[in-house]
């Protein structure tokens, strides 16, 4: 499907293709993304439609879908930009643990988006208290204990629609995450596209995808969060232009490159799993059951 991308002023536009979507398709999503904006929460309307579009749209781009799809039509359909900011943040995190959690339960393990009081509470039961913010807390990660029938939290999810210069802050956070033994990871749209006329409208994101194997020497820096520094056990890029690193790094953090389409389990899935299976026996000794987070996200 091809769509106009405009310069910020109107003025000039460039066409790009978004790729496994047609017309009947993207009038579909609009359709139910109005009808969920009418009778829904902005955050949970937003990421309900996303899935829908993932679900109509497997073979699409997962970042492009978010970026031209929804971003597109919820602007169209009379929100403005700043709606958007405030909501689309809350909806990625709501729509990982929708698509996720079915797929994880499984294996005993399970995510949970975490409010500002919940993250509080997480942040209790993790002896973390004071030394990270609340903030900085947006899904937890929990396993289950079948000895006590009690789930306790493992790790974090940081998730983020894009890179921009927000990792900058949420590295220290996921360090001291680490260092106290928890896993800490982060997944991310990496949406970013520049319009005319300092772009072609195209989603390459922030992680080299632009620049990674065409032979430049210049700095990656937002890799070498993940590749060089270690700032997360892993990095999840659900934009299929972002390159995945080379299995071995300096840090041993990679990032992965995935769709949320991808035969299960996949790499997302396998880490969480691998890590609470690994970690399970200390875990279960040092970490006290969650008690505000009883029940998983639906």
């Amino acid at each position: 499907m091809i769509i106009l991308a405009y310069s910020y002023d109107r003025s000039s536009s460039v066409e790009v293709d978004v790729e496994h979507v047609t017309e009947e398709q993207y009038e579909a999503v609009r359709a139910d993304l109005t009808n969920r904006l009418a009778t829904e929460q902005a955050y949970l309307a937003i990421a309900r439609s996303y899935i829908f579009a993932l679900t109509l749209c497997p073979e699409a781009n997962p970042s492009d879908l978010w970026q031209h799809i929804l971003y597109r039509l919820f602007i169209e359909g009379g929100r403005n930009e700043q709606s958007w900011k405030r909501a689309s943040g809350q909806a990625f995190e709501t729509a990982i643990a929708e698509i996720y959690n079915p797929r994880l339960i499984e294996y005993g393990v399970r995510l949970v988006v975490l409010s500002n009081s919940t993250a509080t509470r997480a942040l209790q039961e993790m002896n973390l208290t004071g030394q990270i913010a609340p903030s900085k807390m947006d899904i937890a990660i929990e396993g289950y204990d079948n000895t006590s029938g009690a789930w306790k939290i493992f790790g974090v999810v940081h998730g983020k629609t894009s890179i921009a210069e927000r990792i900058k802050d949420d590295a220290p956070a996921s360090h001291v995450i680490m260092k106290a033994g928890f896993f800490s990871v982060l997944a991310t749209l990496d949406s970013k596209s520049f319009p005319p006329p300092h772009g072609n409208g195209i989603n390459w994101g922030e992680l080299g995808g632009r620049t990674v194997g065409q032979s430049r020497t210049t700095a990656q820096p937002k890799r070498d969060y993940f590749e060089v520094d270690g700032d997360f056990h892993f990095g999840y890029s659900y934009n299929l232009r972002t390159p995945e690193s080379p299995e071995v790094t300096p840090s041993g953090s990679r990032i992965k490159t995935l769709s949320f389409s991808m035969k299960q389990p996949d790499e997302f899935v396998k880490d969480m799993v691998n890590y609470w299976k690994n970690e399970k026996a200390r875990l279960i000794k040092s970490q006290a059951a969650t008690v505000v987070l009883n029940e998983p996200t639906s």
